[in-house]
Order: structure tokens, then C-alpha cells, then sequence
């Protein structure tokens, strides 16, 4: 193993000394030398370049909201020397600011910089470099002077808890939020919506998760996102003894049912569980239902909750048919 080491050292030593030979170091010397030469007499000639500069919105008066934002940055292709570009490279490019007072429209809710000041301001900023075009053409934004109106958020997205868990409820905090707008946009706006949030699994609940509205053009909310609270309990099995009750009866008539109280079994979440009464549930006959059955020929009456409490789960009714008879008050009485 030694010996084969050696032998792989020994081979790579000399296959290094071979690519790093004395011609190869003068080649590469002569290589490096060249470039330099060639750089430094591009180095004083005039080339075309693109460049980007920053601009930003200043002096804004407090009442001023920004609606439809002006971009950000402006592409400018310049034409200028080799020392110039090194400086933009290193150094970066100041903001170049842009104040409202100098452009805004007071009657159309318009701030516009046209072509021709745009290439101006631009020419001044960046100083010696020419330029020769930039991208966009100019810089438009609206504005308004703090119409709003506030409206309701709406959830926009599937939410649903694991297996052995169930959601109890699920908030927007806040629940409504201010929209700056022309009174055109207003006028109409009822609602804003947030984006699609899908949550699935849930076995916690959550608190705050962060959920951005959805952007509607030329409108500004506050705030831009809210928080999303979805409260998630355990379920729990449960069962409660039900009464059969019997409605729209004949006076003089009375329904018996065999056995006259049922079991419901059902899967709630723990929390909501400790809220629940008898009374939740509602196991209810009608006469007509029996007159029915009996032109039938049915002779087990199937049972059916009309009401259960909120959040109940696999309900079941144990047992689901019960053996009837109507009786005759008056028959009894006799």
C-alpha cells in the first residue's frame, strides 16, 4: 500500500513540473502582458454602455398617496470612456431624486416627467457620460390627496385541519382595512381579497400568519397584509341519550316508540364538546311522517336528527329504527 502511494505521489509531482514548465510560465507571462497592453489602449477610447440608475420620489406632502408608483430604476445606455464605467462598476450610481413639486397635476392626479426632461435630468445627474437612450421613455405616477374608504377583508383560499383534528374558526386580524383610490375605483369597491392561502394538515392552530392582499391597480391598502388566525382543537367521541319527540299530533293521540330514548355517538372537538346539551340535538316525528309510512306498510319507524350542534362529526343514531304504535287517549281512557 506504502509502495503504491509513492509510485501515485511521484506521478503527480512530475505531471505538475510538466504543465508548469519554463515555456508554459513564459507563454502565459507574454499572455497577461498582451492583455494589459491591449486593455490600456481601449482604456482612453470612447465605448457604449447600459447603466442603471436609481430615482426616487421626494419632497411629498403628507396628505399625498403614491396610487400608481413611477418605477423605481431607469435603464440608460451611455457612451463615455473606460474609466467612467470602472467608477459606475465600483462606486455604484447615487439616486438620482425627482420632487414632486417640480411635476405633480394637481386636477388630473398625475405626476409626469416627459421624454425630454427625463433625458435632461438624467444628462445632469450623470454628468461627463453621454447619453444616448434610456428605458422607460419617461416616468409617470397618480396620486391622491387621501380619498379612501374602508372596506372588509374576504379569505380567498382551502384551509382543513389533520386527521383527529378539526378547525373551530378561522379570522382575518384586521378584518377590514383602508383603500386609497380615485372616487371612480371607490365608488364601486365593496370588498378586498387576500391571495389563495392553502393550509392542510393542521394540527396546531395559528396565529398572525402572515397573508397579503390581493392588488387591485391603481389603489393603495393599509395595510397591505394582515394576519390569518385559525384555531384547531382535538376531536373527542362523544354520545348523549336522545328523546324521540313526537309533533302535529291529533289531540287525543300519542305516539310510542319501543325503546322511547336512543343513543347518538358522535366525534366533536374537545372544546366545543363541553358547550354541548342535550337539547343540541333534535330527534324529531311528525304525524304526517307516520301516516306515510303506514301507507307504506313500514312497520319500524327510521329515525333522523333535524338537528345537531355546530362542529358534530359521524353522527350515528343507535338504533337507527325503533318499533311504534299510536295510541288512542281516549281508547285508554274506556
Amino acid at each position: 500500500m506504502k509502495r503504491l502511494l509513492r509510485k501515485l505521489f511521484r506521478l503527480t509531482t512530475r505531471t505538475l513540473l510538466k504543465l508548469f514548465s519554463k515555456d508554459v510560465l513564459v507563454f502565459m507571462f507574454f499572455l497577461l502582458l498582451s492583455s494589459l497592453f491591449w486593455l490600456m489602449q481601449q482604456w482612453d477610447d470612447e465605448m457604449t454602455n447600459e447603466v442603471t440608475v436609481p430615482v426616487a420620489l421626494t419632497e411629498l406632502p403628507d396628505n399625498v398617496h403614491i396610487l400608481t408608483p413611477m418605477p423605481t430604476h431607469v435603464r440608460v445606455t451611455v457612451r463615455d470612456i473606460g474609466p467612467s464605467f470602472l467608477r459606475y462598476w465600483w462606486s455604484g450610481i447615487d439616486t438620482m431624486p425627482i420632487s414632486f413639486r417640480d411635476y405633480y397635476e394637481d386636477s388630473r392626479g398625475r405626476l409626469n416627467i416627459s421624454p425630454s426632461d427625463l433625458r435632461r435630468r438624467l444628462q445632469e445627474h450623470l454628468g461627463q457620460s453621454k447619453v444616448v437612450s434610456f428605458a422607460p421613455d419617461s416616468l409617470v405616477a397618480t396620486y391622491n390627496h387621501g380619498e379612501h374608504k374602508h372596506v372588509p377583508v374576504r379569505l380567498r383560499g382551502r384551509h382543513s385541519a389533520a386527521s383527529g383534528y378539526q378547525i373551530l374558526s378561522a379570522r382575518i386580524v384586521p378584518d377590514s382595512v383602508n383603500v386609497y383610490a380615485f372616487a371612480s375605483v371607490l365608488d364601486t369597491l365593496k370588498a378586498v381579497w387576500t391571495l389563495p392561502t392553502d393550509t392542510a394538515g393542521l394540527k396546531h392552530s395559528l396565529e398572525n400568519f402572515p397573508v397579503t392582499l390581493q392588488r387591485i391597480r391603481g389603489t393603495v391598502m393599509e395595510p397591505a397584509r394582515v394576519g390569518l388566525n385559525i384555531e384547531v382543537d382535538a376531536m373527542v367521541d362523544a354520545s348523549r341519550q336522545i328523546p324521540i319527540v313526537a309533533t302535529n299530533f291529533p289531540a287525543g293521540r300519542v305516539l310510542r316508540t319501543f325503546p322511547s330514548v336512543v343513543t347518538v355517538n358522535y366525534s366533536i372537538s374537545s372544546r366545543r364538546e363541553e358547550a354541548v346539551r342535550t337539547e343540541d340535538f333534535v330527534l324529531v316525528v311528525t304525524y304526517e311522517d307516520i301516516l306515510r309510512l303506514q301507507d307504506q306498510g313500514v312497520t319500524r319507524l327510521p329515525l333522523q336528527l333535524r338537528r345537531t350542534p355546530l362542529g358534530a362529526q359521524n353522527v350515528r343514531i343507535t338504533p337507527r329504527e325503533v318499533d311504534f304504535l299510536i295510541e288512542s287517549l281516549d281508547d285508554t281512557d274506556e
